[in-house]
């Protein structure tokens, strides 16, 4: 059912979206080894994903609750996980282009919420170029057009999208069709524009 609702990246806007926090994936998630990362609101873990007989390694971004953020205040923690959801979803969950790291949905994992992508075996843009110092010009140039070409689609939608935390930890590295390919991720601060004039909403991390 859609139905319009006050907009949960910027309050006080109203936007048509799903009335009901989609639904959580099927499966079991084990997670494997340290913290792959660690930031202000969430932690990024490599886990196995398993349904049924079928296995796959995945990403887990482990979502902290931000208890002084005002969006939140007054709500109960279930309301805080829902609201959590809706936001990383609207606008990670809707984006389809190849410069977008893929966005695989959640699970709630003893009253925490874990966002789920593929795992990349190839790092961040910063640990690749780490790792392949041989790379030319003209490859180099290739993944930052990969990014730029991410961040237009973003730019084009119909409320503009700005991603707010763009640096290379936040570029990902898949390969399409044997070649390694750049897709932005973390989608955590982004900026929904609703407004030529430059009011927007927030997609704070901590809610």
């Amino acid at each position: 059912m859609i139905m319009e609702t006050e907009s949960v990246v910027q309050p006080g806007a109203t936007i048509q979206q799903p009335g009901q926090t989609p639904t959580p994936l099927e499966g079991t998630i084990e997670l494997q080894d340290k913290p792959s990362a660690l930031g202000g609101y969430s932690t990024i873990y490599k886990a196995k994903w398993t349904r049924g007989e079928e296995e796959s390694l995945v990403c887990v971004k482990w979502l902290q609750m931000n208890p002084g953020d005002e969006a939140v205040r007054g709500l109960s923690r279930e309301g805080r996980l829902q609201r959590r959801i809706r936001r990383e979803t609207l606008v990670w969950g809707n984006a389809r282009h190849p410069n977008i790291y893929p966005y695989l949905g959640y699970q709630v994992v003893n009253g925490e919420t874990w966002l789920m992508s593929p795992w990349s075996e190839n790092g961040s843009l910063f640990t690749y170029l780490q790792k392949h110092r041989d790379l030319e010009s003209k490859e180099k140039l290739k993944l930052l057009k990969d990014a730029a070409q991410g961040l237009a689609y973003l730019h084009r939608q119909f409320h503009p999208i700005a991603h707010g935390d763009l640096n290379p930890a936040n570029i990902l590295i898949r390969v399409i069709d044997k070649v390694p390919t750049a897709a932005l991720c973390d989608f955590g601060l982004s900026r929904v524009m609703y407004e030529l004039n430059g009011h927007s909403g927030l997609t704070t991390a901590g809610a």
